[in-house]
């Protein structure tokens, strides 16, 4: 059974305009270019009235060695979404207002396969080999660590907002 440890989390929020589909596109791009496989495991639109809400989680996940993987967990969360209009110069864009807010989970997944649990001598030996395993999985953390700031600070500059929340 694979073992799975929480490492970082943070988030990004904005409140404002901002263009929900080429944003969706981007936050895709960055953890692809990560090497991360994408799996949407749930989305949900919702109109009302007082404008729609979107959720949509997201897991993406990257093999690190035969023992182990990043996983980051993506939540983002749109409420009052209701269409807007932005105008550069002559030009009138289309465009989403509301209050939008993306909430990223790092984990360490060990044992991936679940091989050193069905097997009853390496079961045994699960102990001993965390015990040489933990330097490797602090370099993993770091990696992780890296990669969840790294994907944060790039939507932060995509949507233009100063600042990450821990």
């Amino acid at each position: 059974m694979p073992w799975i440890m929480p490492i970082e989390s943070t988030g990004v929020r904005k409140v404002g305009v901002f263009d929900l589909g080429t944003f969706y596109n981007f936050l895709y791009d960055i953890f692809i270019s990560m090497g991360y496989s994408v799996e949407e495991s749930f989305y949900k639109f919702s109109e009302s009235e007082d404008g729609n809400e979107i959720v949509f989680l997201w897991n993406c996940s990257k093999d690190v060695d035969d023992y182990s993987k990043i996983q980051i967990m993506v939540n983002n969360l749109v409420l009052g979404q209701k269409k807007a209009e932005i105008k550069k110069g002559d030009l009138t864009i289309g465009a989403d207002a509301g209050d939008m807010e993306i909430k990223f989970s790092a984990y360490i997944i060990t044992d991936k396969k679940g091989e050193w649990e069905k097997s009853q001598v390496l079961k045994r030996l699960i102990p001993i080999f965390e015990y040489f395993y933990k330097r490797t999985r602090r370099v993993i953390e770091g990696r992780a660590v890296e990669e969840l700031y790294s994907a944060a600070n790039q939507i932060k500059e995509f949507l233009e907002i100063k600042d990450v929340r821990k």
